[in-house]
């Protein structure tokens, strides 16, 4: 039985995976990391990998929040200003249209902590903010189930 899960880029953990988008997800015994591969209808499981709900240490989500740089857009400035005042917005709208500006944008991330071959390991999951929502609810349910382990 599947018990929800969500969608995440691995984005740290295993090389080879790096990029891969994964459901994350689990059944009565087992954590899976199901790969997912796109479809002609959406996207479908690849391949799924199992790891024992007592190797799993801890889910934790995460946000950051980073500065990025934005380019303005001329075009649609001085077609706003043409629309709005004449030719004058025309001039307008172009000239507050060069250059950039700094937006602020939230990145979501879930951190899995697990026990491999003996030894604790971090899989670090970049999230969509409607899949970070899901997570967070995931991982009040996960942590219901592990504490009954």
């Amino acid at each position: 039985m599947d018990n929800g899960g969500f969608y995440g880029v691995m984005v740290y953990g295993i090389p080879e995976f790096l990029g891969e988008t994964f459901l994350i997800t689990h059944d009565e015994k087992k954590l899976l990391l199901k790969r997912q591969k796109k479809g002609l209808f959406g996207p479908r499981a690849k391949e799924v990998y199992g790891i024992s709900l007592s190797d799993v240490l801890s889910l934790d989500i995460c946000e950051t929040e980073a500065l990025e740089k934005k380019k303005k857009s001329i075009l649609v400035r001085g077609t706003a200003g043409g629309l709005a005042f004449g030719w004058a917005g025309v001039i307008a709208g172009v000239m507050s249209g060069v250059g950039s500006k700094h937006v602020a944008k939230k990145k979501h991330y879930a951190i899995l902590e697990l026990r491999l071959d003996g030894k604790s390991e971090s899989v670090i999951f970049e999230l969509d903010g409607l899949a970070a929502t899901f997570a967070k609810m995931y991982k009040k349910l996960l942590d219901m189930e592990l504490s009954t382990l």
